[in-house]
Protein backbone atom coordinates (compact mmCIF):
# COMPACT_ATOMS: atom_id res chain seq x y z
CA UNK A 1 0.00 0.00 0.00
CA UNK A 2 2.97 2.59 0.67
CA UNK A 3 4.18 1.71 -3.31
CA UNK A 4 0.41 2.46 -4.08
CA UNK A 5 1.08 6.16 -2.36
CA UNK A 6 4.60 7.19 -2.73
CA UNK A 7 6.45 6.03 -5.72
CA UNK A 8 7.47 7.50 -8.73
CA UNK A 9 5.13 7.48 -12.25
CA UNK A 10 7.87 6.31 -13.92
CA UNK A 11 8.66 3.59 -11.03
CA UNK A 12 5.06 2.18 -11.53
CA UNK A 13 5.31 2.49 -15.06
CA UNK A 14 8.51 -0.09 -14.91
CA UNK A 15 6.40 -2.17 -12.55
CA UNK A 16 5.33 -6.01 -13.74
CA UNK A 17 4.03 -9.42 -12.42
CA UNK A 18 5.92 -12.29 -13.42
CA UNK A 19 4.87 -15.98 -13.39
CA UNK A 20 1.88 -15.82 -14.32
CA UNK A 21 0.57 -19.54 -14.50
CA UNK A 22 -3.12 -19.33 -13.54
CA UNK A 23 -5.78 -17.75 -15.74
CA UNK A 24 -6.76 -15.09 -13.69
CA UNK A 25 -3.19 -14.22 -12.78
CA UNK A 26 -2.78 -14.07 -16.67
CA UNK A 27 -5.98 -11.47 -16.59
CA UNK A 28 -4.91 -9.41 -13.81
CA UNK A 29 -1.40 -8.95 -15.40
CA UNK A 30 -2.56 -7.85 -18.69
CA UNK A 31 -5.20 -5.59 -16.83
CA UNK A 32 -2.24 -4.50 -14.60
CA UNK A 33 0.12 -3.96 -17.10
CA UNK A 34 -2.04 -2.24 -19.81
CA UNK A 35 -3.59 0.08 -17.10
CA UNK A 36 -2.92 4.00 -16.58
CA UNK A 37 -0.56 4.92 -13.56
CA UNK A 38 -3.62 5.90 -11.58
CA UNK A 39 -5.63 2.85 -12.22
CA UNK A 40 -2.31 0.81 -10.61
CA UNK A 41 -1.82 2.43 -7.78
CA UNK A 42 -5.87 1.84 -7.17
CA UNK A 43 -4.73 -1.81 -7.92
CA UNK A 44 -2.04 -1.91 -5.58
CA UNK A 45 -3.40 -0.38 -2.66
CA UNK A 46 -6.65 -2.53 -2.66
CA UNK A 47 -4.19 -5.84 -3.21
CA UNK A 48 -2.44 -4.37 -0.16
CA UNK A 49 -5.19 -3.62 1.91
CA UNK A 50 -6.51 -6.65 1.05
CA UNK A 51 -3.96 -8.90 1.85
CA UNK A 52 -3.28 -7.36 5.12
CA UNK A 53 -7.30 -7.82 5.94
CA UNK A 54 -6.43 -11.64 5.19
CA UNK A 55 -3.94 -11.41 7.21
CA UNK A 56 -5.33 -9.71 10.26
CA UNK A 57 -7.99 -11.74 10.13
CA UNK A 58 -6.37 -15.03 10.48
CA UNK A 59 -3.83 -13.91 13.14
CA UNK A 60 -7.29 -13.01 15.39
CA UNK A 61 -9.43 -15.78 14.93
CA UNK A 62 -6.41 -18.39 14.86
CA UNK A 63 -7.68 -20.46 11.97
CA UNK A 64 -5.08 -21.67 9.69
Amino acid sequence: MYSAIYSKNKDLEMLFIMGATDLILVVVNLVFNLSPIWFKRILLFVFGLFWSSLFLFFFITGRY
